[in-house]
């Protein structure tokens, strides 16, 4: 018997390497209104909502983390988001649970357009179910990374009519294991992400995988393995 019948992937940190893209981006935003910053300071933005993070590490009032926000997506939305790329066996993976019957489905804090983007650009739209993002028009309404992905997780469960006790959710930052502990589903580190494997057990993870081999193998096992 498979271990899972379901699997929600966050995509970012998780399926593919987005970085350099996103902290660029956040370094011409911040350029633009007199602070500067090295692109390596600013992993922290990859995962969490943009207006979160923004007034967590800048004090950023609402409105100005909207003009940030504006001001990364006119970078981001048309060139950032193409500095990307899978990690090495994503593709493989994603064959390979296709192939055994088990239903994938993205859950991520991105916007749906820019999703959609990516699945083309990368050519995995067929191994999904259905990829479940955030509409970009709700971007300043999220109050916390935890509070965002849990109502994804919830939503992307009731529209695969999915059992929580069959379903995994893999990512690999906090927000996704708080996501998937708050929905009763199984919480999956992604170890070779931007998340550390402190974070991720310390927020649920029952199993970090070190790389995406391993993800698979874990993934793939029967109950009894």
């Amino acid at each position: 018997m498979k271990r899972f019948q379901y699997i929600l992937f966050d995509l970012d940190g998780t399926l593919w390497e987005s970085g350099p893209g996103i902290t660029k981006a956040v370094q011409h935003a911040l350029h633009c209104l007199g602070i500067e910053e090295e692109a390596s300071n600013l992993t922290s933005f990859i995962g969490p909502p943009l207006n979160t993070e923004f007034q967590r590490r800048y004090g950023f009032t609402p409105e100005k983390s909207a003009e940030a926000i504006r001001i990364f997506r006119e970078y981001y939305d048309d060139r950032g988001v193409y500095d990307n790329r899978l990690y090495p066996g994503v593709r493989d993976m994603l064959r390979k649970l296709y192939e055994a019957g088990i239903m994938v489905a993205a859950a991520s804090s991105k916007p749906q357009p820019l999703i959609d983007k990516l699945m083309i650009y990368f050519d995995i739209g067929q191994y999904f179910e259905f990829t479940l993002g955030s509409n970009p028009a709700d971007e300043l309404k999220n109050q916390s990374g935890e509070d965002a992905k849990t109502k994804i997780v919830t939503a992307a469960l009731t529209r695969l009519c999915a059992l929580p006790e069959h379903t995994a959710m893999v990512g690999d930052r906090r927000f996704d294991m708080q996501g998937a502990v708050a929905n009763h589903v199984t919480p999956v580190g992604a170890g070779y992400g931007y998340g550390t494997e402190e974070e991720l057990k310390k927020a649920g993870a029952v199993f970090v995988a070190p790389d995406v081999p391993k993800l698979c193998s874990y993934l793939l096992a029967g109950q009894d393995d």
